[in-house]
């Protein structure tokens, strides 16, 4: 039993023990903070019990009977005992000392299997990203942009690259399905999302018009893949008209 104790000196269970006694005043309502302290103690126990156990491995009966006597009150007055509970955990803390310690090679092997589970659940978690981002579908979005009174008719969409011609732009940007891209022209901003519709020729455009820092409009769009989507908004020279044409990617 003075090993016992001696293993709660070393490990600083007494520290331990007085910062969960000031965990439970402070959640004193908490009906949890009270049963994990319960069960700490025990913890503490069994963990000294095996401790003990290791370096006085003939001796399981004595330290039982010790265990018993101690509880029963016999060595109550020597006040050398701490946190002893029901007999249920003192009954679980006797059938613990059957329990054989796990060798060198059984301590090994099982840091072996541990190492691969890990090895493999990080191999899973990658293997789950890259096809979930290779499933994410592509498009490619050439957008004509003109301002003004004049608003274009016939757009020359380029393959590549971003090319302007007066006060009319035409970007085109390759985006994954489901992430805003932006494109902006003078004061005005046009922030874009595209998704795939119910059938793989038609996407839908959600976007958000802005000129300056307030939000103009907010245009939804099925549009067919392939093909021209035209949107103007405003009249006049404070007008803009934009033109859009979406192709998937490889």
């Amino acid at each position: 039993m003075i090993a016992h104790e001696q293993t709660h000196i070393d490990r600083g269970d007494a520290r331990i023990n007085l910062l969960v006694a000031l965990f439970q005043c402070v959640f004193w309502f908490n009906p949890l903070a009270h049963l994990g302290a319960r069960r700490l103690r025990h913890d503490q126990e069994l963990a000294c019990d095996a401790s003990v156990m290791r370096h006085y491995l003939q001796q399981r009966r004595t330290y039982a009977a010790a265990l018993l006597k101690s509880h029963s009150g016999a060595v109550a007055a020597t006040g050398i005992h701490c946190h002893w509970q029901s007999p249920h955990p003192t009954k679980e803390r006797i059938m613990s000392l059957q329990h054989t310690s796990p060798g060198p090679l059984r301590r090994l092997a099982g840091r072996r299997i541990l190492a691969l589970l890990a090895v493999a659940a990080c191999g899973a978690t990658l293997g789950v990203r890259a096809e979930h981002a290779a499933s994410v579908a592509r498009y490619s979005v050439s957008i004509a942009i003109a301002e003004g009174r004049p608003a274009p008719v016939t757009f020359e969409l380029k393959a590549e690259g971003f090319e302007t011609s007066g006060k009319q732009a035409i970007p085109r940007v390759v985006t994954p399905a489901g992430e805003k891209f932006s494109i902006s022209t003078g004061e005005w901003r046009l922030d874009m999302v595209v998704n795939p519709a119910a059938t793989p020729d038609k996407v839908w455009l959600d976007g958000k018009l802005f000129k300056g820092a307030a939000l103009v409009t907010t245009p939804k769009l099925l549009v067919q893949v392939g093909e021209r989507a035209s949107l103007r908004v405003g009249d006049g020279d404070g007008a803009i008209s934009m033109a859009m044409i979406v192709t998937p990617q490889p």
